[in-house]
């Protein structure tokens, strides 16, 4: 009876393994099917910043910064191409789609070929598809490109420039630098007459973005005359620039904001109220939030 149960085995084996192997064809079958799929459609909508030879293209309208141009291989395909450099930043077979994405970059076209200038253009284009509301001022300052503020500013009148709000959440210029740490930019944007007690939204000023990571910003704020009004005010939800260093636990930030409060903090500020604030025991007492 052993043999018949060892050929129970290899049977039970063999049909295990041919199943495992139509499997494992129908598997490779359908891959083989989805690449051809994507290589066919390789021009479906496609974002991509890529290099390419615009002699192997017909350019379809005449407009600066952003252009269509039309492959003349196929499939037929139209790309919006940042003329300096000759980048390919989106591929579509339509090309009224890559019309209205064309129409869409060239709001941008100035601060994207400077973006592209320092290789930062992929970082500029995803910044735009998630903030597309903003204006070229607050790109320049969140990505730090202090040539393209110096041109801005040199177009219109910088005070303006500088204290451009964006409709999104409020922030400021100098809002967006000092949340990156951009020390140049930051002082870029004070020597145009950036006002930093300005505030966004939630009623943070430049002193509350700084105080999470940026001594340097810091530094360099505590030596306008008006540091100690920002230092002491409460955003929206009761809480000091102090409070977004200790939350962010930056021992160097909170030395330092500490440092220049020389006991001017206010009542909702107090040493006592944030250390409580970082134990997590009370909420603020200024603050009306629930923990």
């Amino acid at each position: 009876m052993n043999w018949m149960n060892n050929l129970k085995t290899v049977a039970s084996a063999v049909k295990n393994a041919n199943e495992i192997y139509q499997e494992i064809n129908t598997r490779i079958q359908s891959t083989n099917i989805l690449a051809s799929s994507s290589n066919s459609n390789k021009c479906n909508n496609e974002i991509k910043i890529e290099k390419i030879q615009l002699t192997n293209f017909d350019r379809v309208d005449l407009q600066t910064g952003f252009s269509v141009y039309k492959a003349r291989s196929s499939p037929i395909c139209y790309h919006v191409v940042l003329v300096e450099g000759g980048l390919s930043v989106y591929r579509a077979p339509d090309q009224n789609a890559a019309e209205i994405i064309r129409d869409k970059l060239n709001r941008i076209r100035g601060v994207a070929t400077e973006a592209a200038r320092n290789q930062m253009l992929e970082r500029l284009l995803q910044l735009y598809y998630e903030h597309p509301k903003w204006e070229e001022v607050h790109y320049a300052s969140y990505l730090g490109l202090p040539s393209y503020l110096d041109f801005l500013c040199s177009t219109r009148d910088p005070l303006i420039v500088v204290n451009t709000t964006n409709i999104e959440d409020g922030r400021f210029p100098i809002h967006l630098a000092a949340e990156k740490n951009l020390l140049s930019t930051v002082k870029k944007l004070l020597g145009y007459g950036a006002d930093f007690t300005k505030c966004d939204l939630d009623g943070r000023n430049v002193i509350h973005y700084a105080a999470k990571d940026s001594v340097s910003i810091l530094t360099e704020l505590s030596k306008r005359p008006d540091f100690n009004t920002a230092l002491n005010k409460q955003d929206d939800h009761g809480l000091l620039p102090l409070h977004y260093a200790c939350e962010a636990g930056n021992v160097e930030t909170v030395f330092v904001l500490l440092k220049h409060s020389e006991g001017s903090l206010t009542s909702g500020g107090s040493v006592r109220n944030i250390i409580e604030f970082m134990s997590g025991l009370t909420q603020p007492l200024s603050s009306g939030q629930q923990k």
